[in-house]
């Protein structure tokens, strides 16, 4: 009986101390990092990708965190041994979410509403480089595990969302996406580290 006890207080404790890193006034900060590279040998060509998106956050309520996310991604390559279009683009913006715990105090579900302002730019292997934007708004649902009471797994869904994108800044032309269910199942995942007041 004793020993029951014992691991009852010692669970109790654990789902406090999760359940206390999405109280107010605690930060969070996390993101997500990838590295990609394609060889086909028959055409000799090689195409390469990174991107990084960092993030953080701060808990207005309990539960409730708004935060700054940014973004950084460049894509290039060869084709035959020469170099093809180079693209990167940049991101920045604002963002809310929220988290439900179920009954497993180490899992969230989570809802995150998020507005991102980009600049690309093409760096194409003959000529003057081509700079353009995009504006993009998405409600995208996911969860949160707690591994521990500092250190979360996120993992994202694309949602709903609608995206402008401006190619070229002098040239009129704008392509506006918006995107909604299965089409939309683009997920993400990032690791998440929770600062306790």
């Amino acid at each position: 009986m004793k020993r029951t006890s014992v691991v009852l207080l010692f669970l109790s404790f654990v789902s406090i101390a999760v359940w206390a890193q999405t109280n107010q006034g605690n930060f969070v900060v996390g993101g997500s990092i990838g590295f990609g590279s394609t060889k086909v040998s028959d055409a000799e060509s090689t195409s390469n990708n990174f991107s990084f998106s960092p993030q953080a956050g701060y808990f207005i309520a309990d539960g409730m965190e708004v935060g700054l996310l940014l973004g950084f991604s460049t894509s290039g390559g060869k084709i035959n041994g020469n170099d093809v279009t180079k693209y990167t683009n940049t991101s920045v913006g604002p963002y809310f979410k929220y988290y439900m715990f179920t009954s497993n105090e180490n899992f969230a579900f989570t809802l995150r509403a998020a507005t991102q302002f980009g600049f690309r730019k093409q760096d194409p292997p003959i000529g003057n480089d081509i700079k353009g934007s995009s504006f993009g708004f998405t409600v995208s649902p996911g969860f949160t595990y707690f591994f521990t009471d500092k250190i979360g797994l996120d993992f994202q869904l694309a949602g709903i969302g609608i995206h402008t994108t401006k190619p070229n800044k002098e040239v009129d032309s704008t392509t506006t996406t918006f995107t909604f269910g299965v089409d939309s199942f683009s997920p993400s995942l990032g690791f998440r580290y929770f600062f306790t007041r």
